[in-house]
């Protein structure tokens, strides 16, 4: 795999949207490219630090959903 196709796939990657095969493939560049896991650890940690942002007690109001679905 080449760099260029690793780094478009990290984020299906860390959102488990790849196949077996796939992630093996991925998992195997990482393991040998010296450039390619800064830049998914940068993405992981981004992620982790966007996913903590989250107002956990946030809340559509149903009646909004259906409003925002008629659309």
């Amino acid at each position: 795999m080449r760099c260029w196709d690793a780094r478009s796939r990290v984020s299906d990657y860390l959102d488990g949207e790849l196949s077996l095969d796939e992630r093996a493939t991925l998992e195997q560049h990482l393991e040998i490219c010296p450039t390619c896991p800064p830049l998914y650890a940068g993405l992981v940690g981004t992620t982790a630090a966007l996913g903590s942002w989250r107002d956990s007690d946030a809340v559509i109001p149903p009646q909004l959903t259906a409003r925002i679905r008629a659309h």
